[in-house]
C-alpha cells in the first residue's frame, strides 16, 4: 500500500511541477510598398518601407520578380537593398523582369 501511495504521490508531484512553456507570439513586420514605376520600357523602380521589424530581425530587403505569380526569393531575379527597418528603393532590375514583382 505504501508503494502505491508513494508512486501516486511522486506522479502527482511530477505532473504538477511540469509547466508548459508559453509559445512566443509571432509579430510580423510592418511593410508599406511603393508602387512599381516603369522608368523605361526595360527598367522599373519599386521599393517600400519597413517601419517595424516585428518579433524577428529583418535580414534582407529588396524586390523579387518573375514570369509566374508570387515569385519567391529562391529566384536569382532579385535585388538586395539592405537589412533592418527603414526605406528602400530597388531600381537595379532591368530587361525581361516579367509581369510579377513582389
Amino acid at each position: 500500500m505504501k508503494t502505491i501511495l508513494s508512486v501516486a504521490l511522486s506522479t502527482a508531484v511530477l505532473f504538477f511541477s511540469c509547466k508548459k512553456d508559453k509559445e512566443a507570439d509571432i509579430i510580423l513586420p510592418t511593410v508599406t510598398i511603393i508602387p512599381v514605376n516603369a522608368t523605361t520600357s526595360s527598367e522599373a523602380m519599386a521599393g517600400g518601407e519597413i517601419s517595424n521589424q516585428g518579433s524577428a530581425a529583418v535580414t534582407a530587403r529588396g524586390v523579387v520578380w518573375g514570369a509566374a505569380a508570387n515569385p519567391t526569393i529562391d529566384l536569382t531575379s532579385r535585388t538586395s537593398d539592405g537589412a533592418g527597418a527603414g526605406s528602400f528603393t530597388s531600381s537595379k532590375f532591368q530587361g525581361q523582369f516579367g509581369r510579377y514583382i513582389r
